[in-house]
């Protein structure tokens, strides 16, 4: 009589596809902390705006009324009611320095400042209505008076200081000017503005802000809701009626998407197009 195979036996013992019960071991339990950590193991890359600095104003200091940007010395040029200040962020030395005082109990005597790369300017809106240029050692080295200023812009590409009010628009050229008396040695003391283009019907009491596109070297008046863009000439090239319900507090031009973007007090950032109009409203 042949003996019948044990359970040892089954399978060829020892062969392929057979494990022994006591090497068969269970699969670790997935706790709460494995899990954490598989959901908490990842690379976080960070995108948008950083956050690399900051400036705390003194506290014997104003408020600011005006900032800009000076590529060539890399420095911020901050505006209060009582001078400007300079900020160097990546400066190892001094990160912080009073680079002008007002003078004495004279509040606001500047509203607006605007630096220009060309010239090594500063192109600043007195509160007297008068147009004022300041050297890089912020000397004064000209004004203009005009009847009313209501907004100023500069044209980074040509240089040109673009001013509106009442009266229109103008375009003014800073060039050499052989009338310009040396009373004192300082630098660009030979240079003044020049009025180079008058657009008495563009603009007026009813602009708020203007918006100039350099790539394609348009302007954008916008007043309460409405939008007019002009060329560099004064010729109107379109313009868009009733953008918002309140006031237009921004806009710009994409030249690779060839659409407008615009910002107003309702809260609300619009879409157009310019031959199609209205494309999609942000909430």
């Amino acid at each position: 009589m042949s003996e019948e195979p044990s359970s040892d036996d089954v399978g060829g013992g020892e062969g392929v596809g057979y494990t022994p019960q006591s090497e068969v071991r269970d699969p670790p339990p997935v706790t709460q902390s494995t899990s954490e950590e598989s959901l908490t193991s990842f690379t976080n890359i960070p995108y948008g705006y950083q956050l690399r600095g900051s400036y705390a104003h003194g506290s014997k200091s104003t408020d600011f009324v005006g900032v800009t940007y000076n590529d060539r010395t890399k420095c911020f040029v901050l505006m209060d009611t009582r001078g400007i200040t300079l900020w160097r962020q990546d400066d190892v030395g001094t990160l912080v320095e009073r680079a002008m005082n007002f003078p004495k109990y004279q509040f606001l005597v500047l509203k607006t400042i605007v630096f220009s790369t060309k010239h090594n300017v500063y192109f600043c809106l007195g509160r007297d209505f008068t147009i004022k240029v300041l050297n890089k050692e912020f000397q004064e080295i000209s004004s203009t008076s005009v009847t009313s200023v209501s907004y100023c812009a500069l044209n980074e590409r040509t240089g040109q200081l673009v001013t509106g009010g009442p009266e229109g628009t103008k375009i003014w050229d800073f060039c050499h000017s052989k009338s310009q008396q040396l009373v004192e040695i300082k630098a660009m003391a030979n240079y003044a503005l020049h009025l180079g283009l008058a657009l008495p019907h563009v603009g007026g009491t009813w602009v708020k802000r203007l918006y100039i596109d350099y790539h394609q070297q348009h302007m954008y008046l916008c007043s309460e809701t409405t939008i007019h863009t002009y060329d560099m000439e004064g010729v109107l090239q379109y313009k868009v009626n009733r953008a918002h319900k309140q006031t237009i507090t921004g806009c710009v031009y994409s030249p690779s998407a060839k659409h407008l973007i615009t910002a107003s007090d309702d809260c609300l950032i619009k879409v157009w197009q310019v031959r199609h109009g209205h494309v999609h409203t942000f909430r």
